[in-house]
């Protein structure tokens, strides 16, 4: 039985011995994740900034064409139904990759906080058999 025990502290050092040596890593790894979503939500900005500017500026160009009596109304119907499908795609493609980032992070971070609760309980268990 005391070679079992001794064993059985072997591999409970093993495991924490490994748990620290992966802890680094881990925290590099998270650390890359989040620059990474940052400049994804950059990224996602900027194209939200050009789409506004460019719905902004087709709505001024289409009022003005409308106050000098410009082009054909098809014209600017196809205009304004152009811009409105490039805007909502964009939208969809910004909000689709945002939600895609929160749901990667929100896995990770559950798995991490398992692996630490189960860290936290095999060192406890440690303690109590000194």
């Amino acid at each position: 039985m005391g070679m079992q025990a001794e064993a059985e502290q072997k591999k409970r050092a093993q495991i924490l011995e490994s748990e620290e040596e992966r802890q680094p890593s881990v925290n590099i790894a998270d650390g890359k994740k989040s620059s990474m979503m940052l400049e994804v939500q950059g990224e996602a900005e900027a194209i939200l900034a050009r789409s506004q500017a460019t719905n902004k500026g087709v709505a001024l160009v289409s009022q003005a064409l409308q106050e000098n009596g410009g082009v054909e109304s098809k014209l600017e119907a196809d205009l304004a139904r152009r811009t409105e499908h490039y805007s909502s795609e964009n939208m969809r493609v910004i909000k689709d990759t945002l939600q895609s980032d929160e749901a990667s992070s929100s896995r990770q971070s559950n798995k991490r906080g398992s692996t630490h609760a189960d860290y936290k309980k095999v060192r406890k268990e440690m303690a109590g058999d000194r």
